[in-house]
């Protein structure tokens, strides 16, 4: 997945201040990618974990393989320099 994370220094002690996370797709370790239903990729990865709760709710609907997303990031393309343009039909 896609990880876009914003940093805080608090008393020389740098914390994240934001972590966002887009996963590509899910797989169960135990089952595999070759073993799963593509129907069931990334079923897994839109399920809330009872183990570990979120602090807030979902900050939007994003698609998993076999369908795709492209996160809306917020600084240019580090090759090119241009700002990253997203085809409407991939962005949600």
């Amino acid at each position: 997945g896609v990880y876009e994370n914003t940093y805080v220094k608090e008393e020389g002690i740098w914390k994240f201040a934001s972590l966002k996370y887009w996963p590509t797709y899910y797989i169960d370790f135990d089952q595999g990618w070759k073993e799963q239903e593509i129907s069931d990729v990334g079923r897994g990865a839109m399920m809330p974990s009872n183990e570990y709760p979120a602090d807030d709710p979902p900050s939007g609907q994003f698609k998993v393989y076999p369908e795709y997303f492209v996160p809306p990031f917020h600084y240019v393309n580090p090759v090119s320099g241009r700002e990253v343009i997203v085809p409407r039909e991939a962005s949600g």
